[in-house]
């Protein structure tokens, strides 16, 4: 079973002016209007915005303490991988407290190693119910479990991206968050819609 290093800390606590502003302006990126005849260049507009969510998320969220601490956050594309080289190039060369980023790709969590370290994951899951078995198959631990599938969130996820009007947004839930022991900062909370609260 994959699991979630337990002591990963990114430090959002205290996060800096700039990481603050690039969270509110990715809380209303616009999609984009459709493109005639190139649906092609909408799906890439959306997945940049959520693949630039991905990026920033770390600098809200503390993952528990231990040292040494780790220098590299291990990123995961489970099922049919909707990003393409996008996610790569949203990733490249960044870091978050000092941490550059690994990316990986499973066809499931079944696939991933048994030693293989895992601190976020997007399920590209066909239904709630199916990202819901994959989180359960994920198990416990500090992993940083996103999606965009609907309902999922409000389940056993914690990150849920979803589109209103033209813009990508995204929603949390506190409580599958507090359960993993990551420590969300009330600015990112601000910025999402909480689900998962009888809210």
């Amino acid at each position: 079973m994959p699991h979630g290093r337990e002591g990963q800390r990114p430090g959002a606590t205290g996060v800096v002016a700039a990481g603050l502003v690039i969270g509110a302006l990715l809380s209303v990126i616009p999609v984009g209007k459709p493109v005639a005849g190139d649906p092609a260049s909408d799906h890439d507009r959306e997945y940049a915005v959520k693949a630039a969510y991905l990026v920033n998320l770390p600098q809200f969220i503390d993952w528990p303490s231990t040292e040494p601490p780790d220098p590299v956050f291990d990123v995961w594309v489970i099922g049919d991988d909707p990003f393409g080289p996008l996610l790569d190039r949203a990733f490249s060369g960044k870091e978050v407290t000092g941490r550059s980023f690994s990316i990986h790709r499973s066809p499931d969590v079944a696939s991933i190693g048994e030693g293989d370290d895992v601190d976020i994951v997007f399920l590209a899951a066909r239904d709630k119910e199916s990202a819901a078995a994959w989180t359960e198959e994920l198990g416990p631990g500090p992993i940083l479990v996103t999606s965009e599938t609907p309902g999922h969130a409000a389940l056993n996820g914690i990150v849920g991206f979803y589109i209103s009007g033209n813009n990508v947004r995204f929603e949390i839930n506190r409580k599958n968050a507090d359960a993993r022991g990551l420590r969300i900062s009330s600015q990112l909370l601000d910025l999402a819609r909480i689900v998962g609260e009888g809210t």
